[in-house]
């Protein structure tokens, strides 16, 4: 479900990591940091022109944190208007990662967008300035994450939902390595419910013919990359590819597609 990212000052997303995230999350790309003007923003639906564009001015603006964001389309058009990040005043950005229930998107629009229109941006600056209302944003959105950005502060909305790691903050779980381990040791072969298929193209229908794993295993969506378990999202299921299985939340099931396979055969090359 998206990936966003916090870099603090001088703390560099490398290319190795473009090409990773956009696996899952290629429906379109923005970053921004802080100026003394304002925030400058960038979005654009091309990979090399995100990479290219972001190190530009990540080379020039070392001083400043940098926040980006991957994002994987499930409402709204796949264009650069519901692309992230978003503005909610002159002074006020932001990003997201996660499904908003009660924000829902049209053909149009994201859910995202919608939240922007219907609740940012009446808050405004008090989201980032007043901490009792980013504490009751906290508690209203569940497991979504955000990222606001002022010309001089930033806020993470269920920071501890993601990881730090040597100063940059990650929406869901990065490292190639841990990821595959992590979702397979969650696994068990006796399992009901498993998903065996070694073709490319996940059926779309397969949500109307297997209920969700209930396995108690916990562990990692090996494609969003965020944690599974009964409490905070109960629909999951197992799939085996070429003879391993993996863990995947619905949500990816419904809406990745291929995308899940794709990230699977990359993550073991990388992590071989």
């Amino acid at each position: 479900m998206c990936m966003a990212i916090f870099a603090k000052p001088g703390k560099v997303v490398t290319r190795e990591q473009f090409d990773r995230f956009s696996m899952s999350n290629n429906d379109g790309y923005g970053f921004m940091y802080s100026t003394p003007d304002g925030i400058f923003s960038y979005k654009t639906l091309v990979l090399s022109e995100f990479y290219d564009s972001y190190k530009s001015h990540f080379d020039a603006n070392q001083k400043t944190p940098f926040v980006l964001h991957f994002r994987l389309g499930t409402a709204g058009k796949k264009d650069v208007e519901n692309c992230h990040p978003f503005k909610v005043n002159d002074n006020l950005y932001f990003v997201h990662n996660g499904i908003l229930s009660d924000f829902r998107g049209d053909v149009n629009h994201s859910d995202t967008w919608m939240i922007n229109e219907k609740l940012f941006k009446l808050l405004g600056n008090k989201i980032i300035e007043n901490p009792f209302t980013a504490e009751m944003i906290e508690i209203a959105v569940g497991f979504n994450k955000f990222i606001f950005m002022s010309r001089d502060n930033y806020l993470i909305v269920n920071e501890q939902k993601g990881e730090w790691d040597n100063d940059i903050w990650y929406s869901a779980y990065h490292k190639t390595n841990s990821l595959l381990s992590r979702t397979v040791a969650a696994l068990t072969n006796k399992t009901e419910n498993v998903y065996d298929s070694d073709q490319q193209e996940i059926p779309m229908a397969l949500l109307n013919t297997m209920p969700a794993e209930n396995t108690t295993k916990n562990g990692l969506c090996v494609c969003c990359g965020d944690f599974v378990n009964k409490v905070e999202r109960e629909d999951r299921v197992i799939i085996h590819y070429k003879g391993r299985p993996y863990l995947v939340c619905v949500w990816c099931m419904y809406h990745a597609g291929d995308k899940i396979y794709k990230t699977i055969e990359y993550l073991n090359k990388m992590g071989k």
